[in-house]
This record gives structure tokens, C-alpha cells and sequence, in this order.
């Protein structure tokens, strides 16, 4: 965890009095994206940018007013006429657990390379450099921790409901408000980027952040969006078969999966059991999925299958996306199966071709699909990119989108 200066800027300084007054006096819930606390953040030094982290109010998915944290990065100098244009940058999966060690280890604002840990467990996210390239190009950047992710979620014991549209977009949209009262000079309008969960989240915001509606949202930018998620677990079935010599590989991928969906519907469907969709050995992993940042999860189940044996191994079920609270879940939060999902703002989606979790096919089938509906989405794709240097290779492409769609 960075450490930060004790002393606060007078601005700063100025936000944690008034939050601490406007929450005195009165029996009403503070409102989504109230500042209770900002302080100064040591970012990396490639990031120029005055960087704070924010703890604000959201609406949790209990329903009840829960604490959240969030990054805010500002260019330094003086803002232009209007304001920073501001960019909401929205993570991938760094866990899909509720246990105590994702709540800390796991959130970007705790981890040097703001990713929560990816860069360190072996997956080198590349997102300190992207942020900087915004802050570079102009941009003020919010980067939310997800609803139960980071200190204040650890603190309050806040649940994580991974792969959950509604929550991520209130996530997103407390971000938003927090940011525009920091006390700095932002457009009200403002565009969101993200990268696969993120991704994902991204591209439904229209109605999933509905909460800052006030601010105009003008478009979005989805690195690898991670949707399609039955589609992928049987194509990972299909690889497997046919290259037998990287079985585990892909049957590690594939069980992780399903386990990820288990335990996000767990988290707001308690009366939801993964025994529904999955055998003893992949249960026996679940604490595991649960409890650890994401690529030290996907390892435990690749050596619990390798230990088994991929035909002994007793994971998903075969009919685990048809369970009927399963099913339902995959309709509401991924994009490629639910129905009546719309866009109506600019959206630009970039896609690897090598990408080992989010599938170029399924992509282009699913965007294809919107595009012949009509709705005003861009694609592009990169074969030689796999799920992390498609940010690298799609960086340019981000940037033009990003000037074309905010003042």
C-alpha cells in the first residue's frame, strides 16, 4: 500500500470538513458519491497528475449505503476553459471472491501498479502507463474500486458481487459525483474506459449509471469486453479436445469460469448453492476462487485439475448454464445473452486476436450482432494482442475516440 502524506492540501482539506458537517444533524442516507474523505495519493511517478484517493458514499447492492474508494488523477497545470475532460477508467477481474484477502489485496487503489495485483501475480497489466497516457493526453481520470473491493470494504465487511452490472455501474457512477465535487475544475460530461470485466462494464452504463445522470455520459471505450461467458466455457471445452497436449490449460480456464459465476451468484443470491453447477472437486477449489486475487486463483484450479486428472476431475456440470438461477444471472449481467440490451451512445470495442480469456470469434459475432441492430458501436481488432497488450496496441485508437466524443 503507497504511503501517503500526512499533511492535506488546503482543497482537500476543505472536502474532509465539509463532508464531516454534511453528515451531521439528520437521520437521511448520505447521497452517492458524498466525499467523506480525500487525501493525497503517491501515484507512480509516470502518472503528472495531482492524484487523491476519494472514500465515498454508493448505493451497495444490499440496498443500504456502503463506503467506496476511488483514484482521482489530474493533470497538473492550469485546467482548460470548461474543465478537464473527465474519464471514468473502469478495471478488469482482479478477483471474483468475497473473501478477506480479496478485499485487500486485490483492489487497484492498494496495489503499486493500480491493478490489483495482476502486474505481481504475473500478468503485467500495463495499467499504470495507460492511465498516464490519459492524464498525458489531457484527461482527469476516476478510477473506481469495485463495491467491496479496498480498505473501506474490508473495514465495513462489504460483500464483492463480482460480474454484476447494476452494482459496477453504481460503482462507476459514485465515482463520477465523487470526482465532480473534489473541488477541481471537470466538464460535467464525461466518458467511461474499460478493460474486460471493465470492459464489460463499460458498455452498459447507459442504464447502470443511471445515478449520475445529471453529468452527460458521451460514449465508451471497451478493451476486450469479457461477455459471452457460456459461449467461452464451451469453446474452451472444444479446445481442449482438440489439442490434447494443453488439456489442463484450457480445462483450468474453462472450471474457473463457471467457478467465477458460482460465487458472484452466491454473493447476491445466498440461498444459491454452487454444488447446482459444479462437482466435489471444483467445490473443493471454491475457497480458493473466493479468497485470492485472480491469476493465484486460476493457478490453484489448473493444479487441482493437473493433481485429479483432467478426465477425473469432477468440475462443471454439464448443463451448469441452464440451472435455472444461473441462467437468470447470465441474462441480466452478460451482454451477449441478455435480452433487449441496447447502446445508444458512441461505444468503440478493440479486440485481440490472441486473447486467451476473451475470444476474437465470440467478439465479433456478439458486436456484430449490435451493429446490425444499428446501434452506433465501432470495432476493431488487433491479431497479434492478446488480453493485455490489446491496451498497447489499442491505445491511439482510445485516444482519438476519446477527443472526438468529449469537449
Amino acid at each position: 500500500m503507497h504511503k501517503q502524506r500526512k499533511t492535506l492540501r488546503p482543497l482537500a482539506l476543505a472536502v474532509v470538513i465539509l463532508a464531516a458537517l454534511g453528515g451531521c444533524g439528520g437521520d437521511s442516507d448520505p447521497a452517492s458519491g458524498e466525499i467523506v474523505s480525500s487525501t493525497p495519493y503517491s501515484a507512480p511517478a509516470a502518472i503528472a497528475a495531482d492524484s487523491r484517493l476519494l472514500v465515498h458514499w454508493m448505493r451497495g447492492t444490499s440496498g443500504d449505503m456502503v463506503k467506496a474508494t476511488s483514484l482521482l488523477f489530474v493533470p497538473r497545470g492550469t485546467a482548460p476553459a470548461g474543465g478537464w475532460p473527465l474519464v471514468a477508467w473502469v478495471h478488469a477481474t482482479t478477483t471474483s471472491g468475497s473473501g478477506t484477502p480479496a478485499a485487500t489485496d486485490c483492489a487497484p487503489s492498494l496495489s503499486p501498479q493500480l491493478d490489483g495485483g495482476l502486474t505481481a501475480d504475473g500478468f503485467p497489466s500495463g495499467y499504470v502507463e495507460h492511465i498516464a497516457a490519459l492524464v498525458g493526453a489531457g484527461f482527469a481520470v476516476v478510477a473506481p474500486d469495485f463495491e467491496g473491493l479496498g480498505p473501506e470494504a474490508q473495514r465495513n465487511a462489504t460483500p464483492y458481487p463480482y460480474y454484476n452490472l447494476s452494482s459496477s455501474g453504481r460503482s462507476v457512477a459514485a465515482a463520477v459525483l465523487a470526482a465532480q465535487q473534489a473541488g477541481v475544475s471537470l466538464t460535467r460530461s464525461w466518458a467511461a474506459v474499460g478493460h474486460s470485466e471493465g470492459g464489460h462494464s463499460v458498455m452498459a452504463l447507459e442504464t447502470s449509471a443511471a445515478e449520475a445522470s445529471a453529468y452527460p455520459f458521451k460514449g465508451a471505450v471497451a478493451f476486450a469486453p469479457f461477455n459471452s461467458i457460456e459461449a467461452s466455457v464451451t469453446a474452451l471445452a472444444g479446445m481442449g479436445t482438440a489439442d490434447p497436449a494443453n488439456l489442463i490449460k484450457y480445462r483450468m480456464t474453462e472450471e474457473l469460469f463457471v467457478a467465477m459465476m458460482g460465487g458472484a451468484l452466491s454473493v447476491t443470491q445466498p440461498s444459491f448453492t454452487p454444488d447446482k453447477v459444479m462437482g466435489a472437486d471444483l467445490l473443493a477449489a471454491m475457497p480458493s476462487v473466493k479468497g485470492k486475487c485472480i491469476f493465484k486463483a486460476l493457478g490453484d484450479v489448473g493444479a487441482a485439475v493437473a493433481s485429479k486428472g483432467p478426465a477425473a476431475f469432477k468440475g462443471r456440470t454439464a448443463t451448469w448454464a441452464s440451472e435455472p438461477s444461473m441462467k437468470a444471472f447470465l441474462q441480466t449481467n452478460d451482454l451477449a445473452v441478455a435480452p433487449g440490451f441496447k447502446i445508444t451512445k458512441p461505444t468503440l470495442v478493440l479486440q485481440g486476436g490472441a486473447d486467451p480469456f476473451v475470444f476474437e470469434s465470440l467478439q465479433t459475432s456478439f458486436v456484430g450482432r449490435l451493429k446490425a441492430a444499428g446501434m452506433p458501436v465501432s470495432y476493431k481488432t488487433y491479431p497479434s494482442a492478446d488480453h493485455g497488450n490489446v491496451l498497447v496496441q489499442g491505445r491511439s485508437d482510445m485516444l482519438g475516440f476519446l477527443k472526438a466524443n468529449l469537449p
